[in-house]
């Protein structure tokens, strides 16, 4: 069996790592488009059930039961309803493969992707592969896997990477370099990764906490020292009312926030650049608080001293503050 570079202990080429919490209406997709990946790569699929509480779970099963497929291949593991970070953990755990892939349960992968990926990979032994993607909205819904169409005219690019298409560089430069030139992308799912290097470095994703791709992509190019980037869309990501990064503000998130930027400060051991990028982030963060009407939370910036060490932010704070006391001002008076 071919291996990819110069790791070949491993039993698969690829661990694709798929967290799963009551997405019913989309697995089957998602299943579905891992199944039609080539014959000739030798992948392991890691479902790692959330605690779904609707049929997730039974959608899974007979997926794999109706295409007989092999469950040392296919693997399903149930955990209590822990997040997401504990579900990709969990199934990093697990992996066996050279490579890792993280896929959403309610995204697909691109027809090919894992040939492209293992050709790359054969002609440049790297830690991290960063590759592009599209994003995709839920009228191309449907329940039947097999007329699930990764390629029509509802797909836009979102995950560019064609400013280094065809790049080597450190994590570090990638990093930075991304960051100055706005094009940036934290999301986890758009990489493939080394297991041995992610487990040698000890790179895991914070638990408990939403946004935690911000500080696991930076940490992870933090450490980093061969990467290689492609310009070519590998994943296919649906923008679906609900999910989490499109359902409303709350408590929850701005505490996350918060803890994530308390995470990322900690990174200016490897680099003090990571100073600026927890200062923009909280600076963005009472943006869209002020842009959305979102509540403000005040404990959460009075009693935080990340907060209290960004000028940028404390005087976004105060205008952001004044305008909420006109507005309610303007109510009482009408």
């Amino acid at each position: 069996m071919l291996r990819i570079g110069k790791h070949s202990d491993n039993m698969f080429e690829f661990s694709i790592i798929i967290p799963v919490y009551n997405v019913a209406n989309y697995i089957n997709e998602c299943l579905y488009s891992v199944y039609i990946q080539s014959e000739n790569i030798s992948f392991e699929v890691i479902i790692i059930n959330d605690g779904s509480s609707d049929n997730s779970l039974d959608l899974i099963n007979l997926f794999i039961s109706k295409n007989k497929l092999n469950t040392d291949q296919w693997k399903v593991l149930t955990q209590k309803n822990s997040g997401l970070s504990a579900a990709r953990n969990a199934g990093i755990s697990y992996a066996t493969g050279n490579y890792i892939i993280f896929l959403d349960s309610d995204d697909a992968l691109v027809f090919g992707s894992l040939e492209i990926l293992k050709s790359t990979l054969i002609k440049n032994d790297v830690e991290v592969l960063v590759f592009a993607g599209n994003d995709f909205f839920d009228r191309n819904l449907s329940l039947e896997a097999d007329s699930f169409n990764v390629e029509n005219d509802y797909y836009f690019e979102s995950y560019s990477r064609k400013l280094y298409d065809n790049q080597r560089m450190t994590g570090s430069e990638f990093l930075f370099e991304s960051y100055e030139n706005g094009v940036f992308q934290p999301n986890a799912c758009f990489h493939c990764i080394r297991l041995d290097f992610l487990l040698n470095s000890q790179i895991k994703f914070l638990e408990g906490v939403y946004f935690e791709d911000n500080l696991f992509t930076r940490e992870l190019y933090l450490k980093t020292e061969n990467l290689y980037v492609i310009n070519i869309p590998v994943i296919v990501h649906r923008q679906r009312h609900g999910s989490i990064m499109n359902s409303n503000w709350s408590n929850e998130k701005t505490k996350s926030i918060f803890i994530v930027i308390h995470e990322i400060k900690k990174l200016r051991i490897f680099n003090p650049q990571m100073i600026q990028h927890a200062d923009d982030l909280m600076y963005n963060l009472i943006n869209r608080l002020r842009k959305t009407n979102s509540p403000l939370n005040l404990h959460y910036f009075l009693f935080n001293k990340n907060f209290w060490s960004n000028q940028r932010s404390r005087l976004l704070l105060k205008l952001t503050l004044l305008e909420r006391v006109k507005q309610r001002i303007k109510i009482l008076i009408h």
